[in-house]
């Protein structure tokens, strides 16, 4: 809610009520309809950018978790499951289901899953991941990447004892 006017929304609370619509929406892209190496937008824990990796059931992301570098990280299909024995509520909080939902292709990525593991291609994979989501915001005229790095920023910050709020 906007301080200076309760009654206005910010972006922050629009994006919150999206995550809780999107949260129990089953409106994505199923596992067996993705493309090996192709660029998504998504919707998931860390990032609204992903590259599909088949073989792992998982998206490469770009992912600021602290300090102003992302890391090459991955989030899983929605509805993947690590140990299928779990309840669904405890192994959703423990981490061993999906957290990211695929809602369209974008395309081809320039990159081989090999090159995903490469120290010298990772700068290059991360820039086209950071470019892709600017490009494609999850929300019109809201720019995901740059409020995931005041993110960052904010959480640091509290980290080192440094926030007033």
């Amino acid at each position: 809610m906007n301080k200076k006017n309760p009654t206005k929304s910010t972006k922050s609370d629009i994006l919150f009520l999206i995550y809780q619509k999107m949260d129990k929406s089953t409106s994505y892209i199923k596992i067996d309809l993705l493309k090996d190496g192709y660029s998504y937008k998504i919707w998931a824990r860390n990032a609204y950018i992903g590259i599909w990796i088949k073989e792992e059931n998982c998206f490469l992301i770009s992912r600021y978790k602290v300090g102003k570098n992302p890391s090459l990280d991955r989030e899983y299909h929605w509805d993947y499951c690590v140990d299928p024995e779990l309840d669904w509520g405890k192994g959703r909080e423990k981490g061993l289901y999906g957290t990211a939902k695929p809602l369209k292709l974008i395309e081809k990525s320039p990159f081989e899953v090999k090159d995903f593991n490469q120290e010298s291609r990772k700068k290059q994979i991360l820039k086209y991941l950071d470019d892709l989501e600017e490009n494609n915001p999850i929300i019109k005229g809201y720019n995901n990447l740059q409020e995931r790095k005041n993110s960052v920023i904010r959480f640091s910050k509290r980290l080192q004892g440094k926030d007033k709020e």
